[in-house]
């Protein structure tokens, strides 16, 4: 609660966060910063006279300036390469740090490759779905932006700076001022090493492989000499040296001194590459390359001695051997941006947090100073015979264990305990006891010492002085609870802010959780179909999660998990014998479950899910230590063995519950999308660990072992025992009594001139290596773990209604999305889109028409009543329903169109928003699509997105909104083109129908036009979508915009190219069935209705006339007198009403047709015409330049 409030203190006010956003964003938004840093100012050559160099005029190439306009030039990217962000090459690549954030080079385009890379992607890519005819192209770009161009405008000024200087300066651009660029050593230092600092203008790049093998020989280097420090050990050197003899270059200082060649090797390579300190790429520019040089110096100096004189020189100069382990973090990428984000980046921070607490100590070591000064003494005589000092003479008989008893000498002394040696008398020793206190390690002994003061110089009595406990109390207080959470909060929001999270609104916080858990999701990899009969009973329970037999079997854990829980050493409420059959009966029905799972899923999908690897690999430990342990004797060693790796076995199926229960499951899966952060702090911190475990083990390797240590592990001896006992001091557990048993000294211990025959330790060198160590290992990464943890399961304890996502929304997400991805490739295409929507359930629904006003529901819910005579009724015989339609009208009108209108327009936009995320030639991801719903469905984007995000998010939806707006331009030409086609063959319909004026009713059957547009797919998101309340009696919309109906009467029966001819007992009253609708002018144009009369029987008179087109083979029946045509099994119904001659039915529009001068001027004012005014002057000017 203490670390809640203050972190609730130290955040910034939420009104202010935004501000704070958009300052940072327009900060890291300006152009590249020119500024010189200090070796630039440096620099002498800034004070020379620049050489130019003449150029010839004559000799220029004509080619020198590309005639581009900056429209177009500011469109060229980097060269065409090929895609190596994938495989185990670039894995070792961005492990190492080589592959920088962004490409800085700015070569231009090779378009050569460019065309024939998009010629074979266009062999690859369908484009049977892009009919857009060249109007797309004259949209804008969607991530155009002016920030970009500024930044690399700012880049290409700095670079043409730099390569003018090195023109007028050439000896600049010369590593130690003799190699050049040309040079063969040069090329080939290059060749290894990228520059650490900017990008070479004139040199060589490092080559891909050769770089990544010299990185390889340095790890393997540092490695090696990690090794050697952590074998050649002060106590494996005495060894030696007792063995074989004092000499020079042993094994183990031969091996140092060639690693530490490697070493110098290295700095030699990079400094002739891109030079030492004035020159554009210089060594000393970055300051990674400082701290090698540091480390470098390090390892000459102890090589150096370590040759000189045999064993080393001193503590100090052995205790530089440690520093090699530091070069892991300079050689990591990842280590280094942890390094820097710790302890560089935040130092300020942590020094603060240092500071206050230094000042909170000060006051109170004073105070003690004063009131428990000279107090504490005591004599180690508490037999009572010393009431003063001045009696603590002589000897006196100590039986520290049982009834033995010995002499020992009486003395006056400071009050210790547990290795811990504790007073008042001076400042230091003030501070140093209230700093081993705050971490609230031994301060009950400290304030039970000054509770049992008698006076100066008087021998101490139990609980003399009650009051001094008030002391301890008020510091423990406010130094061991407020400074430390304090200390914590601090550490915990330097985190934030290096993580970018401290200025986050609760809104965005939670979208970047979310955005995170989403990330984790993958696609259910079930088989294509449900297979069938026994079969499919075991897909059924495998694939239903909360069935009664995903219930029946976490019943069964939790019984599982209460028998585990009874056992105990002694008394248990069963037998072991009986225990282990119970458990046998459980492995039993677990076996059971996964043979269910396997069967039903099939091996290819039964082992995608790691879950069932695991229960596996469980089941099968479960058998092989159950059935032996319910025979065998547990009082074996080999029996002992078994039943404890049976235990393990037993143990390992409480993870279960992890994938039974939703909160545990999300838990889980959070913490595996922390793990990356989680892990690099570990690195860091292990590299810290390598690094401290050397510095002890040089310096208090052969210390006598002291009165705390209880084992031979708790001492510095090897490597082994070092990184144990920094272990103990990370947790604070006693690290203060082990501290002061390595400031043992003379006489207390043997002192000599070689450091092989000393048992000494040193004062100073546990100071400050403890007390560093306990600030680094329990303060600062102890809480950087808390504040790794803190942020990345904020999301699972913070779920507000409305923004949260369950597991069972995910489940109904991945169902919908295994019905439409077929082939189980992560990845559905746009003919797939309309599909997959109309099957989203949930918070995800995106269909048209809600559930309800579905036609099965409303089928369901029109059901007549058979006691009502006055219902009329309808058959539908396509769904074999009788409804009525009455209530059919009824829930029609209880439709909210408003909403449905909505509900359009989104889904409109979500077609368009996912046909420009989709990967050419694979269609969209799936977490792509799942990230895109969540922006429309579970988030509020102008609250939930940072700033640079949100300007993304508007520029991509400025996009859907263009290609909307393109949508109607298209159907606006498409309605253009239909009519005139509609009008022609209307017009010639006439001329036949006048030529024929005996009064005959006429049936005219003519051939489709074998041009109309392909059913293949759909080119806009509601094409081929039928109305869903109206399934065989509405509409069918060929567009999202749509276009007013035109009425016409579909006889049923009317064949589609794809059927079968027509009944030969066809007549215009035969019961009608569910019409089909042709990709033709009429269907195009509007949509198809059928007139209420029709609906309740009353079919009007027809007046029916026919035509025989010339080619087509007639038939004329004798019963209706009415023609049919055939041509190629494409037939058009053309009815007349009686009502209207031919010429009146004909003639009668359906759609008032605008004049061409308004249809030309409303083209030429819109923003279309000039969109396609600025195409055609593009083409025109493209033109001239050719």
């Amino acid at each position: 609660m203490f670390i809640a409030v203050i972190n609730e203190n130290f955040e910034v006010a939420e009104e202010q966060k935004r501000k704070q956003q958009i300052e940072n964003f327009i900060r890291k938004s300006a152009p590249v910063s020119t500024h010189v840093t200090l070796l630039e100012r440096l620099n002498p050559y800034r004070l020379l006279k620049a050489r130019h160099k003449a150029v010839r005029v004559d000799a220029l190439p004509p080619n020198l300036i590309l005639p581009l306009k900056q429209s177009i030039g500011a469109d060229v990217g980097a060269p065409v390469i090929e895609d190596e962000s994938t495989g185990t090459n670039a894995a070792l690549r961005r492990l190492f740090g080589m592959d920088p954030e962004g490409d800085q080079s700015i070569p231009l385009r090779n378009l050569n490759a460019e065309k024939r890379k998009s010629t074979r992607m266009a062999t690859i890519i369908e484009d049977e779905f892009d009919t857009d005819r060249g109007l797309t192209d004259l949209l804008p770009p969607l991530h155009g932006g002016p920030s970009a161009d500024e930044h690399m405008d700012a880049l290409r000024e700095r670079r043409n700076q730099q390569a003018d200087f090195i023109a007028a300066h050439p000896s600049y651009d010369r590593s130690l001022w003799i190699f050049s660029n040309r040079g063969p050593i040069r090329n080939f230092c290059q060749a290894l090493v990228p520059p650490a600092y900017g990008f070479r203008i004139n040199g060589r790049p490092a080559h891909p492989f050769w770089s990544l093998v010299f990185k390889f020989v340095i790890f393997a280097t540092v490695v090696s000499s990690v090794v050697v420090a952590a074998i050649s050990t002060p106590l494996y050197r005495k060894q030696y040296y007792a063995k074989h003899g004092y000499h020079h270059f042993t094994w183990f200082d031969s091996t140092e001194l060639a690693l530490a060649v490697v070493f110098v090797l290295e700095f030699f390579i990079k400094i002739i590459a891109d030079g030492f300190i004035f020159s554009p790429n210089a060594y000393l520019l970055s300051i990674w390359n400082l701290v090698d040089l540091v480390i470098l110096g390090t390892i000459i100096v102890n090589t150096t001695t370590a040759i000189l004189v045999v064993g080393g020189l001193s503590r100090t100069t052995r205790a530089f051997k440690a520093f090699r382990a530091l070069r892991l973090v300079t050689l990591f990428a990842r280590l280094r941006d942890t390094f820097h984000a710790v302890l560089f980046a935040g130092m300020v921070r942590i020094i603060d947090a240092c500071v206050l607490m230094i000042l909170y100590l000060i006051p109170f070591a004073v105070w003690g100073l004063n009131i428990f000064s000279g107090l504490l003494a005591s004599c180690n005589d508490t037999s009572g015979d010393v009431l003063f000092g001045t009696e603590c003479v002589g000897e006196f008989s100590s039986s520290p264990v049982g009834d033995f008893n010995f002499l020992a000498p009486r003395v006056w002394a400071n009050p210790a305990f547990g290795g811990s040696i504790w007073a008042f008398d001076s400042f230091r020793q003030s501070m140093l006891i209230l700093f081993e206190i705050v971490s609230l390690e031994g301060w009950t002994d400290v304030m039970a010492s000054t509770m049992n003061i008698v006076g100066e110089g008087q021998q101490p009595q139990t609980n003399n002085r009650q009051w001094n406990s008030i002391f301890f109390i008020i510091f423990n207080l406010f130094g061991g609870v407020i400074i430390l959470t304090i200390f914590l909060s601090i550490i915990i929001e330097n985190f934030k802010i290096r993580s970018g999270s401290a200025l986050l609104t609760v809104e965005q916080k939670q979208w970047v959780d979310m955005e995170l858990y989403i990330k984790q999701q993958v696609p259910s990899k079930r088989p294509r179909r449900r297979p069938g009969g026994f079969r499919g009973w075991c897909y059924d329970r495998t694939v239903n999660k909360t069935g009664y037999w995903a219930r029946f079997f976490t019943f069964l854990y939790f019984v599982h998990i209460f028998l585990l829980m009874t056992q105990d050493y002694s008394n248990n409420i069963m037998s072991d014998r009986q225990l282990d059959s119970i458990f046998l009966a459980f492995i039993v029905a677990y076996a059971v479950d996964i043979l269910v799972n396997f069967y039903g899923l099939g091996f290819k999908s039964f082992r995608t899910n790691g879950w069932n690897i695991y229960d596996v690999v469980v089941i099968i430990g479960c058998f092989v230590t159950t059935i032996p342990a319910i025979h065998a004797s547990s009082d074996t060693a080999s029996g002992l063995a078994n039943k404890q790796v049976q235990k393990l076995f037993l143990t390992m199926y409480c993870l279960k519950l992890v994938q039974r229960l939703d909160s545990l499951n999300q838990l889980f899966k959070t913490s595996i999308a922390s793990l990356p952060a989680i892990g690099n702090l570990f690195l860091l911190w292990a590299v810290l660990f390598i690094f401290f475990a050397i510095v002890d083990v040089e310096i208090f390797g052969l210390t006598r072992q002291g009165g705390v240590a209880e084992s031979r592990y708790q001492n510095y001896n090897t490597f082994g025992n070092a990184l144990i006992m920094l272990s103990f001091c990370s947790t604070g557990e006693g690290w203060n009594g082990y501290m002061h048993d390595y400031t043992i000294e003379f006489p207390r211990c043997t002192d000599s001139s070689n450091y092989l025959n000393s048992d000494c330790g040193s004062v100073g060198w546990a100071y400050v290596l403890f007390c560093t160590w306990n600030v680094l290992s329990m303060y600062i990464f102890l809480n950087m773990f808390t504040g790794v943890v803190v942020d990345s399961f904020a999301y699972v304890y913070q779920k507000p209604t409305g923004t949260s996502l369950t597991r069972e929304q995910i489940r109904l997400f991945k169902k919908a999305w295994s019905e439409v991805d077929k082939n189980r490739t992560g990845y559905i295409k746009r003919k797939d889109f309309a599909n997959f929507f109309s099957k989203l359930t949930g918070v995800f629904e995106a269909r048209l028409y809600p559930v309800d006003a579905s036609v099965p529901n409303i089928i369901r819910a029109s059901s007549p009543d058979p006691h009502d005579p006055t219902a009329k009724l309808y058959t539908v015989e396509s769904a074999r329903h009788t409804v009525d339609t009455r209530n059919v009208e009824e829930h029609i009108d209880e439709i909210d169109f408003k909403k449905v209108t909505q509900r359009r327009k989104e889904y409109v936009r979500l077609f368009y928003e996912a046909r420009i995320s989709e990967e050419p030639g694979r269609g969209i991801a799936f977490t792509d699509m799942l990230l895109m719903l969540a922006h429309y469905k579970l988030i509020n984007d102008d609250e939930a997105l940072q700033v640079k995000d949100l300007l993304e998010r508007r520029a991509k939806l400025e996009r859907v909104d263009d290609l909307v707006n393109l949508d109607r331009v298209r159907g606006l030409l498409r309605t253009i083109y239909w009519r005139r086609r509609f009008l022609k063959q209307r017009n010639e319909k006439l001329r036949i129908l006048m030529d024929e004026q005996d009064g005959m009713p006429a049936i005219v059957l003519e051939p489709m036009s074998m041009t109309s547009p392909p059913a293949s797919a759909p080119t806009s998101p509601l094409e081929g979508e039928r109305n869903p309340f109206l399934h065989g009696l509405g509409s069918s919309p060929i567009s999202p915009i749509g276009s007013p109906p035109i009425q016409s009467i579909l006889i049923p029966g009317t064949e589609t190219p794809t059927r079968g001819p027509p009944s030969p007992n066809f007549s215009p009253s035969s019961t009608p069935t569910t019409p089909t609708f042709p990709h033709s002018p009429s269907t195009v144009l509007g949509h198809s209705a059928v007139d209420r009369s029709t609906v309740s029987g009353h079919i009007p008179s027809l007046s029916v006339s026919t035509v025989q087109r010339p080619g087509s083979f007639a038939r004329r029946s004798s019963n209706d007198g009415s023609h049919l045509s055939s041509d190629g099994g494409h037939r058009r119904l053309v009815v007349i009403p009686s009502q209207l001659s031919p010429t009146d039915a004909l003639s009668e529009p359906s759609v008032e047709e605008p004049t061409h001068e308004d249809l030309l001027n409303s083209m030429a004012t819109s923003v279309w015409g000039d969109m396609m005014r600025e195409a055609v002057d593009h083409e025109n000017e493209s033109d001239e330049l050719k």
